[in-house]
């Protein structure tokens, strides 16, 4: 893997950050004020109550803010799990980041993305609040914009960059490859947030799997 590639790859997750936005006029900083609040709210009413019987009522209220002030910044309180699994990835990304050295091929990097993958899931700590991100990405994730999910599209790109060298399989879109890849890996962690998390080795082994089927064929 190109250092070039990696440096994108980890770097343009923190540019999109809600926390991390260029200095803004005083109106644009509150509504981005205000964003954060109704989203810091909705998090804590999904992981007291769940996400089922979250009450968008109660979100405002604990907000200070009006019922169509949450329409305005988030159309439905899927739209806030899609924020916080953004959010989640902009952390996954950090830690990749933090690991100092570029990746010498596609399975350290997938072995890597797996590995910060663990670590995250653990700091979360809700293992409810976890399954309703994972079930709704792997209710729709034809549906995600790549250029909104830094970590789809980075894996996006750095399986095409296995196309080029000849590490991965031309005959399949890389974008399909990203989304088999990542239903194949959350479906494992959606199957096991009751019980212990998905081993490591387990993890490894299906890294091994999935990339016996995109090398290319001799």
């Amino acid at each position: 893997m190109s250092a070039n590639l990696f440096k994108s790859f980890v770097t343009v997750a923190s540019k999109r950050a809600p926390t991390q936005r260029p200095k803004a006029g005083i109106r644009e900083q509150r509504r981005l004020e205000t964003r954060n609040r109704l989203y810091e709210a909705a998090v804590a009413e999904f992981q007291r109550v769940g996400f089922a019987n979250a009450q968008i009522d109660r979100i405002v209220e604990a907000a200070g803010v009006a019922r169509g002030t949450f329409y305005f910044h988030f159309p439905a309180k899927e739209n806030v799990l899609l924020e916080l699994q953004r959010r989640i990835e902009t952390s996954v990304m950090e830690r990749l980041a933090r690991h100092g050295t570029v990746p010498t091929s596609v399975k350290d990097f997938l072995t890597r993305i797996i590995d910060a993958i663990l670590e995250e899931s653990e700091s979360i700590g809700d293992q409810d609040l976890l399954r309703e991100i994972l079930s709704l990405y792997l209710r729709q994730p034809v549906k995600l914009n790549y250029e909104e999910e830094p970590l789809i599209g980075g894996l996006s790109r750095v399986f095409q960059q296995g196309v080029e060298n000849g590490d991965v399989r031309d005959d399949i879109p890389t974008e399909e490859i990203t989304i088999i890849f990542l239903v194949t890996l959350f479906g494992f962690f959606k199957g096991t947030t009751k019980a212990p998390r998905p081993e490591r080795k387990t993890l490894h082994n299906m890294i091994e799997v999935f990339l016996h089927g995109i090398t290319p064929k001799n």
